[in-house]
């Protein structure tokens, strides 16, 4: 469904008819990025609020607004949890005593925070297009969020997990 296709009369009702079809979208798009339903739900609400103060009905395509709109914030969020968690590792007064976490918590937090410092130092279209292929889109689906041509994604895609294979292990020595 596109915002075009819904009628002026009624702008609440169909926003409402977009917010309800398109939000377990949302959040399952963001917690994929993210790893946390909680944020995914909060971020979500976020995008649907920044398209309501938008003259949505002019969005030519608005499943590709809202996954680009999805993959911005979950970005933006991820950024941030960088900044305060080397923050927080820079001055240990400021962390928490919550001493006692299980090793496979750490193990698995340890590995996230690797990958996403390596995600981060991608290129962003390379980022991009790896979170957009591990959720699942096709290769028309990426294209067209990203405004690529569709023949080149299977080329681009490469190269990102080329680039990102050399970095990791750059970073594992």
């Amino acid at each position: 469904m596109e915002a075009a296709a819904l009628t002026k009369n009624a702008p609440g009702q169909d926003f409402q008819v977009i917010f309800q079809n398109y939000y377990p979208k949302v959040v399952r798009q963001i917690a994929g990025f993210t790893g946390l339903n909680s944020v995914a739900e909060d971020l979500a609400q976020e995008v649907f609020l920044r398209l309501y103060h938008l003259d949505w009905t002019q969005i030519a395509n608005l499943n590709a607004w809202l996954t680009r709109s999805s993959l911005n914030a979950a970005c933006n969020y991820l950024r941030g949890e960088k900044r305060r968690t080397t923050r927080e590792e820079s001055n240990p007064d400021m962390n928490n005593c919550n001493t006692e976490t299980s090793e496979q918590l750490l193990i698995r937090e340890e590995t996230r925070h690797h990958i996403m410092n390596i995600l981060y130092a991608l290129e962003e279209r390379e980022r991009h297009l790896l979170l957009l292929k591990y959720q699942g889109y096709s290769y028309q689906e990426i294209a067209k969020i990203l405004n690529l041509k569709p023949v080149s994604v299977g080329t681009l895609l490469a190269r990102a997990r080329r680039q990102f294979k050399l970095l990791y292990l750059q970073k594992e020595e």
